[in-house]
């Protein structure tokens, strides 16, 4: 029985693992093959240099040809390895990740509206996510507002006036204030949900009215209503949300230190884990049983397991969506500027606030303090540095390692491999693309004709 989906999921995750399995096997047959072409070619770069060799007599042409060869076999071997840069599933592609501007002049403010995107002011953009339209949809921490991207690149704001308020139910989106949105998210059905972290409260935005109603929380501050309708339970600050392969909706209650579930059949709400107060996190425990350090964001991968970031933790966790057991897999538990390239168990973190899941199952981060975007690779453990300096600013569109950030809180990993980045206190939206290189040809030796 999934705690989390409260479904029985033998079935379907027998299903899951032996899809993913597939995939693994089919790519490391793939990396096998490519392998052994490769030292195909270092079979006859050695053959054309042995005979090259004892054909010509000047030691000094010997030297030259070996070292020659041997720089022709290093490069075989390095192809065989894929550059750091590369996204997942595009074997042996090298490239890098560029950023541009999507949203915003890089200052704060409101102004912009019915315009382009990128000549708009925005205040504090945190979460961003793609709309059932098709649209850009994101949330201002200090705008207090929800505003849209359409695909004509026209930015319009859905919700919220500007200042910190709070609308009763049947407000429509247009009149309702905000209050220090984090997140936002659709649910199944396409309404947009919000999690109003200073009203302590999730809304809901209907669809087809565009009218508010409460989803969990009373507006009050606090711990209590599990077992109950999650309309009369207590939150504190909820952060972030995201909804499971059922349609439940699951929240970090950071102000509580748990992790709850709002059932999408019956209203109820839950703790799934976490015990109600800060301590150190255990590894291999059952998530309700273990203590957590203030859960900020969570996603799902496409295996039902949610991934889970702690901002006073600094670290990063996976939670078996069948067993409900929770596992650390990068930060150390310290703060501290994390290592570029390493595994991910041996990295520090320095206040994690986002986290998006790609397609790919990579785990992407908003490493909020050290103002970097990091990637862990869930099939090798290593976490990589893809955007940011390590240093606040506002970097202009290039190559994303080489662009500051600041403060980055919001992203998400879009269907076509894009990701894109709620950079808060740049005030703009940024795109992350990865632009494959050409891989060189292998070298060839040639002889001088007599």
């Amino acid at each position: 029985m999934d705690p989390v989906t409260g479904n029985n999921r033998r079935n379907s995750d027998a299903s899951c693992n032996a899809r993913y399995c597939s995939e693994t096997l089919g790519t490391r047959s793939a990396s096998s093959s490519q392998f052994r072409l490769r030292l195909t070619s270092i079979h006859r770069i050695i053959a054309k240099a042995t005979h090259f060799t004892f054909s010509v007599t000047p030691l000094g042409l010997k030297l030259a040809l070996w070292s020659y060869f041997a720089f022709a076999c290093g490069w075989a071997i390095a192809q065989d390895s894929p550059s750091h840069s590369e996204p997942a599933g595009q074997s042996f592609t090298q490239g890098s990740w560029w950023i541009e501007t999507v949203a915003g002049t890089g200052e704060p403010g409101g102004a912009g509206d019915e315009g382009p995107a990128t000549l708009a002011q925005l205040n504090n953009p945190f979460g961003v996510v793609r709309g059932p339209d098709g649209a850009l949809w994101f949330c201002e921490y200090g705008g207090h507002k929800i505003r849209r991207i359409g695909l004509d690149g026209v930015l319009t704001t859905y919700a919220g006036s500007g200042f910190p308020g709070r609308s009763p139910d049947g407000t429509l989106a247009s009149d309702c204030s905000l209050n220090l949105p984090h997140e936002i998210r659709f649910d199944p059905a396409g309404n947009l949900v919000v999690v109003d972290t200073g009203n302590h409260w999730v809304r809901r935005f209907d669809r087809s009215t565009g009218r508010v109603t409460t989803v969990a929380g009373t507006g009050t501050a606090g711990y209590q209503g599990d077992g109950g309708p999650a309309t009369e339970a207590q939150l504190q600050s909820p952060h972030s949300i995201q909804f499971n392969s059922l349609g439940d909706l699951v929240i970090c209650d950071i102000g509580n230190h748990v992790v709850r579930k709002v059932d999408a059949r019956s209203g109820t709400i839950s703790t799934i884990a976490g015990i109600g107060k800060p301590g150190p996190t255990q590894d291999d425990r059952l998530a309700s049983e273990s203590p957590l350090h203030g859960p900020r964001t969570i996603d799902f991968d496409t295996r039902g397991d949610w991934w889970l970031a702690t901002r006073e933790g600094n670290q990063l966790f996976q939670v078996d969506g069948t067993t409900n057991r929770i596992y650390r897999r990068a930060g150390t538990g310290k703060k501290g500027m994390p290592l570029d390239a390493m595994p991910g168990l041996d990295s520090p973190m320095n206040g994690p606030k986002g986290i998006t899941v790609d397609r790919d199952n990579n785990v992407w981060l908003a490493d909020t303090e050290s103002h970097t975007i990091l990637r862990y690779a869930s099939t090798t453990g290593v976490l990589e540095r893809i955007a940011g300096t390590l240093k606040s600013g506002d970097g202009p569109d290039g190559p994303a390692r080489e662009c500051s950030l600041a403060r980055p809180h919001g992203i998400f990993a879009d269907a076509d491999g894009a990701v894109y980045i709620g950079d808060s206190e740049s005030h703009r939206i940024r795109k992350l693309s990865f632009k494959p290189s050409q891989t060189p040809e292998p070298p060839t030796l040639k002889r001088k004709k007599p």
